[in-house]
C-alpha cells in the first residue's frame, strides 16, 4: 500500500511568492470549471500537492522562484529586442 505524507505546515503568504502576482480575477462559482481557465502561479505554488512533489523531487521554493524570475527576464529581453 502506498503511504502518503501530508504537509501540515502553514502555507506561505502570497506576498512571499515569486514576485508580484497576477491581477485578481472575477470570482467564479467553481474555480477552473470553464475550459481554458488555468490556476495562477501563486495558486500552484501554494497547492499542498505541488509542495509535496517539490519536496519529494528536492526542488526548493527559492530555486524554483529564481528559475521563474530568470526566465521572465529572458522573455522580456527577447520581446524588447524583437520590437
Amino acid at each position: 500500500m502506498l503511504g502518503l505524507a501530508i504537509d501540515r505546515r502553514p502555507a506561505r503568504p502570497a506576498s512571499t511568492l515569486c514576485g508580484p502576482g497576477p491581477q485578481p480575477r472575477r470570482s467564479r462559482r467553481e474555480m477552473f470549471a470553464e475550459g481554458g481557465v488555468e490556476p495562477t502561479l501563486q495558486e500552484l505554488l501554494t497547492d499542498p500537492l505541488t509542495q509535496a512533489l517539490m519536496r519529494r523531487d528536492g526542488v526548493s521554493h527559492s530555486s524554483l522562484c529564481e528559475l521563474i524570475s530568470s526566465t521572465r527576464r529572458g522573455l522580456r529581453e527577447r520581446l524588447v529586442t524583437a520590437a
